[in-house]
């Protein structure tokens, strides 16, 4: 189940800077509560998988998704 949950988190901080980029500057509302939403799944499916999985590879994992940003 972690290392389904970490892609995830990946995804999800993908989305977070899309919808934050396209929310120009909190100033629309449908692109700020995904950039909202999806931050929140950014750090709280790595806080689950860290429960099993050992930091180093998992933050490696995570930060490598999001590289092409």
């Amino acid at each position: 189940m972690a290392r389904l949950l970490l892609p995830l988190a990946g995804f999800a901080e993908n989305g977070s800077v899309i919808s934050l980029k396209r929310g120009e500057g909190f100033k629309k509302f449908l692109p700020t509560v995904a950039c909202l939403v999806f931050g929140s799944f950014s750090f709280y499916f790595p806080s689950l998988s860290l429960k099993i999985l050992p930091i180093g590879p998992a933050y490696a994992i995570w930060t490598g998704i999001n590289i092409k940003l």
